[in-house]
């Protein structure tokens, strides 16, 4: 059974992160594990519910202090699937030096740190939670968490032709908003809401920042807000949520406020925008590069 770590000696249990589904990565992040001798022998496409979630946080224990943190994740994964894989070592390597290979590859959970050649830098994660792809550590590692994310029965696992899966999944427009992107049209969709009670003042310096590119830098927020103070501005948050840089600074942003302020104008957050703001409200995004 899979929750007996004899079953993972040269086998490795990976999970595809909706994030890294989207953005149209996989087929991507397949090669790069191909290319170090691990190739899929079976796979599940599967939502991770919020109880896989709240095992998986015990399984890490996860203390209740940190819970908090740790509901970024229903963020994440209400994005939809994730894909499942069961990579076989092709040379049958000793377990530690495959797992090795692959925990190189993918790179620091944190991609601010990532090295250049791994996964995560390559592709470009957004934060420790879309940050692509999780790899387990050793076998005893695969075995607990392929119990806790799809089970024990190796039937779960298909040995169906993989690629027409990629394929599928490629027929779709990819998502392309990193950081910058997401909360630069979040904060230029209400301030256009509120474009006609801001002063000409406010108005340049919006129109600066968006000449410069810079709108959606986590910095550009709270100079904004500067301008727009003692305007008359509905609802009264709305400078606030212009002003938070969701850059995992403390306070942090309160996203139900986020969604209240954006609601009054007839506005929402998409599914990729609740997820990246979200995740990069606890989690600091990767801001060195212009993704």
């Amino acid at each position: 059974m899979l929750d007996d770590p004899a079953a993972w000696q040269h086998r490795i249990f990976v999970m595809i992160s909706p994030d890294c589904l989207v953005r149209g990565l996989t087929r991507a992040v397949l090669d790069r594990l191909a290319g170090i001798g691990l190739r899929p022998d079976g796979w599940r496409l599967t939502r991770v519910t919020p109880h896989r979630i709240d095992r998986m946080s015990e399984l890490q224990q996860v203390t209740a202090a940190r819970v908090h943190r740790y509901r970024a994740l229903d963020a994440l994964f209400a994005l939809g699937p994730a894909l499942m894989v069961s990579l076989r070592d092709e040379q049958e390597r000793p377990a530690e030096v495959s797992y090795a290979a692959a925990k190189a590859l993918k790179g620091d959970a944190d991609p601010a740190h990532a090295l250049p050649g791994s996964i995560r830098h390559d592709l470009g994660a957004i934060n420790t939670v879309l940050n692509l792809v999780h790899i387990s550590d050793s076998p005893a590692e695969a075995a607990a968490e392929c119990a806790t994310l799809l089970g024990t029965d190796p039937c779960l696992f298909s040995d169906a032709e993989l690629d027409q899966l990629l394929d599928l999944l490629a027929s779709w427009p990819p998502e392309t908003r990193g950081f910058a992107d997401v909360l630069g049209a979040v904060r230029g969709r209400l301030i256009a809401a509120i474009w006609g009670d801001v002063t000409e003042p406010a108005r340049e310096r919006t129109m600066d920042l968006i000449r410069d590119g810079v709108l959606g830098e986590p910095t550009s927020g709270k100079a904004l807000a500067d301008v727009l103070l003692g305007q008359r501005i509905r609802p009264a948050e709305a400078g606030e949520v212009i002003a938070w840089p969701f850059d995992g600074t403390v306070p942090r942003p309160d996203m139900d406020t986020v969604t209240r302020v954006l609601a009054w104008h007839g506005l929402a957050l998409d599914p990729w925008e609740q997820a990246v703001l979200t995740t990069s409200a606890v989690f600091p995004p990767d801001t060195t590069r212009n993704r």
